[in-house]
């Protein structure tokens, strides 16, 4: 017995994985002890992208984006310049004092409203990876974006929502 168990605890002190599930954690697909991680890995991060956020651009007036407020369903919106690269982030929450300052509708611009984004997703990031820099930047919503240009958004509520689906659908 102190044989067989002594190989056992080396063996998969080794190799944690059985020949079983060795194919399945080398695609990304984690069993067993790290199930979210697995859960996650199996969810394809560019079909979670909201791109129904408006564009706005660099030169836009506050007057201008006065109104793309008023007919927006976001309160975020992506500054991207002509050839569609993301340059900042507008958020209604940090232009609400501008906004009533009408002054200055004609004078100032969306450069001088927006932000730099705290940080941005690849595509090919694992959803555990946005996950984790939504957390340590206290954000929910990052910009996604290829070879920098703009694609979407990923939010965390529609991660943990088709992360949820995912956890039902194993379950069932």
């Amino acid at each position: 017995m102190v044989v067989t168990s002594s190989s056992y605890l080396i063996t998969k002190y080794f190799e944690p994985y059985s020949v079983y599930t060795r194919k399945l954690v080398q695609r990304g697909v984690h069993m067993h002890a790290d199930r979210d991680r697995g859960l996650l890995a199996q969810l394809e991060p560019l079909s979670l992208v909201q791109n129904d956020f408006v564009p706005v651009h660099p030169e836009t007036t506050l007057g201008e984006l006065v109104d793309i407020f008023r007919h927006a369903t976001r309160n975020l919106f992506p500054v991207v310049d002509a050839d569609n690269k993301l340059v900042g982030i507008v958020s209604l929450d940090t232009v609400r004092d501008a906004l009533f300052d009408d002054e200055h509708y004609t004078t100032t611009y969306v450069s001088d409203l927006m932000t730099p984004p705290v940080a941005v997703v690849q595509p090919e990031d694992s959803l555990l990876d946005t996950l984790s820099e939504m957390e340590h930047h206290d954000a929910w919503a990052l910009p996604v974006v290829r070879n920098g240009l703009y694609l979407g958004f990923l939010l965390k509520s529609t991660i943990l929502a088709n992360y949820r689906r995912q956890l039902l659908k194993e379950i069932e």
